[in-house]
C-alpha cells in the first residue's frame, strides 16, 4: 500500500531544503524518494505554504468546471450587459474573441447549463392568447391604422436596421416608415414601447389621430408584467380605440398637437 507523506513532514523536507540541504541529502535523511522531494519543492516553490496541503473531496464540479476560470466570468458579463444573448451568440463572441483563439471552449450546451446554474435564465411562461378584434373593415381614410414592423436588414455603414410601418388600411397609404437600428453586426435589443410611442407621435404629428390603430401580436402590445406608460393599452385588444370621432382626411396633413402626442394616455387609446 503506497504510503503518503503527512503535512508535517512535507514542511519539515521544505524547511531542511531551505537550512541548505540538497535533495539527496534530505532523501536520505528522511526516506523518501527523490522524486518526491522535488514534487514538494517544487509545489512549494511555485504556491508557497498553500501548496503544501492536500486537495480533499471530490473535484470541482459544474457545467463549466474543466475551462479556465476567466471563461465564466467573461461569459458572466457579457449575461449581466447583455440580457438577450443566448448560449448561440455567447459561443459565438467567444469564438470570436482574441483571448479564446485556439483554445477549447465550451458546448452550446454547457454554456446553457451554466447559465441555468447561476440562475441567469428566465422561467418560460406561456403567453395568453389576445381577444379577437371585432371590429369591421375600413370604410374611409384615417378610420383604422395598421401598424407593423419588418424583419431585420442589413444597411452598410449603418448597421441591423428593422422598419415599423404605418399604414392606412382604406387607402394602402404608408404613412410612415421608421428605421430602427437594433445593433451593428447582430441584433442586440428589439423595438420597446418608447419606439413605439415615437413612431406614433411622428404620425399623429403629420396626420392627426385616427379612429383606431391595428396592430399584430408582438410581445410589447400585450406584455401584461410591464411597468411602462403604455401597459393600460397593451392589455386590452389589439385594436386601440381613439374617441376623436373626426379626425382629419388623409389628403389634408394638419399638426396634432392640440390633441397631444403621448399614445398611452387614456385621451388617445382607450
Amino acid at each position: 500500500m503506497a504510503r503518503h507523506t503527512s503535512l508535517e513532514e512535507r514542511i519539515e523536507i521544505i524547511e531542511t531544503g531551505q537550512a541548505g540541504m540538497t535533495t539527496v541529502q534530505i532523501a536520505q535523511q528522511t526516506g523518501w524518494r527523490p522524486s518526491t522531494i522535488r514534487k514538494w519543492r517544487s509545489r512549494a516553490q511555485k504556491y508557497g505554504r498553500k501548496g503544501l496541503a492536500s486537495k480533499m473531496g471530490r473535484p470541482k464540479r459544474g457545467a463549466l468546471s474543466s475551462f479556465p476560470a476567466r471563461v465564466t466570468e467573461r461569459l458572466r458579463d457579457w449575461r449581466h450587459s447583455h440580457p438577450g444573448w443566448g448560449p448561440k451568440t455567447l459561443a459565438a463572441e467567444l469564438n470570436s474573441d482574441p483571448d479564446f483563439a485556439g483554445k477549447a471552449l465550451p458546448s452550446l450546451a454547457s454554456i446553457g447549463r451554466f447559465l441555468k446554474e447561476e440562475d441567469l435564465t428566465k422561467r418560460y411562461e406561456r403567453h395568453s392568447h389576445l381577444p379577437e378584434s371585432t371590429g369591421q373593415k375600413a370604410s374611409a381614410p384615417h378610420e383604422t391604422w395598421e401598424m407593423d414592423a419588418r424583419g431585420y436588414g442589413k444597411v452598410p455603414d449603418i448597421g441591423i436596421i428593422s422598419l415599423i410601418n404605418l399604414n392606412d388600411r382604406f387607402t394602402h397609404l404608408r404613412l410612415l416608415s421608421y428605421p430602427l437600428q437594433v445593433g451593428t453586426h447582430r441584433v442586440v435589443r428589439y423595438g420597446d414601447t418608447e419606439d413605439y410611442q415615437t413612431v406614433l407621435r411622428l404620425a399623429f404629428t403629420d396626420w392627426g389621430l385616427p379612429q383606431q390603430i391595428q396592430v399584430d401580436r408582438d410581445s410589447v402590445f400585450f406584455d401584461n408584467k410591464s411597468k411602462s406608460s403604455a401597459r393600460g393599452c397593451r392589455r386590452t385588444s389589439r385594436r386601440f380605440m381613439s374617441p376623436s370621432p373626426h379626425a382629419p382626411p388623409l389628403e389634408m396633413p394638419r399638426p396634432a398637437a392640440r390633441t397631444g402626442l403621448c399614445w398611452s394616455t387614456p385621451r388617445h387609446l382607450g
